[in-house]
């Protein structure tokens, strides 16, 4: 008698096509080695996806914690909603892990992926891990075969910018020896009440950093909130 489970991919609707947000928890090395219990992991995990409960439900996001890495879709939903889903979310998760001193970087990709809840396959995931580990700072970018789908759909940028959940960047922080990037990011600071909350939040984690490497990608995310300043004010002119 056999008593192997075996392994089944299901595809996902629309011809496989998918949007997918990989996501790196930062100094997640330092964390476990400072808390071998995973205590103080897991309740910072925790202060950043309870108060997101509704929103998961919500945008119908499921997810995959493997070690530092986090893999999330959105299932069931047209391409243009789940994208629309999946950005939104990023925007809640940004703020959330910042608020909760649980940096993350990531980056949304689009294209072919087999999925079944516990395992995740496809080139999207590859260009997604590469497009997050280029950058270098608290952030979620666009990779292009998003913008490309977007592209060739209507208004569809437009759309998630003029909503708030996106903006250009033409300096997205790049790791040394790297070209800087022009592209969209996920807009984390829009018409946001906890502000301050996340401005101090960012200036305590860069104090805690405890290296000038490790300090940067703080510098460059406060530089990021500038310049969300600067483009408010120039809106209001």
């Amino acid at each position: 008698m056999n008593t192997h489970k075996s392994l089944s991919l299901n595809k996902f609707d629309s011809g496989c096509q998918q949007f997918i947000a990989f996501i790196d928890i930062l100094g997640f090395r330092n964390l476990v080695l400072r808390s071998p219990d995973l205590d103080e992991f897991v309740e910072k995990y925790s202060n950043v996806f309870k108060p997101l409960q509704q929103e998961i439900n919500t945008f119908g996001i499921k997810h995959i914690l493997f070690s530092d890495s986090l893999f999330l879709v959105v299932q069931n939903r047209p391409l243009e909603e789940q994208l629309k889903s999946l950005v939104a979310f990023s925007k809640k998760l940004l703020q959330r892990s910042i608020l909760a001193k649980l940096p993350i970087r990531g980056s949304i990709s689009f294209g072919q992926i087999l999925w079944d809840g516990e395992i995740v396959v496809g080139v999207p995931i590859i260009e997604a891990v590469e497009n997050e580990s280029m950058q270098d700072w608290l952030g979620i970018n666009l990779a292009p075969s998003t913008i490309n789908y977007c592209l060739n759909s209507s208004n569809l940028l437009e759309q998630l910018e003029h909503e708030g959940l996106i903006i250009r960047y033409q300096n997205i922080p790049v790791k040394e020896g790297l070209s800087t990037i022009t592209g969209y990011v996920i807009n984390f600071l829009d018409k946001e009440e906890n502000y301050d909350e996340i401005v101090k939040s960012i200036e305590l984690m860069k104090i805690l950093s405890g290296s000038a490497i490790a300090e940067k990608k703080y510098r460059e995310t406060e530089k990021f909130i500038d310049f969300i300043h600067k483009s408010k004010l120039d809106n209001r002119k």
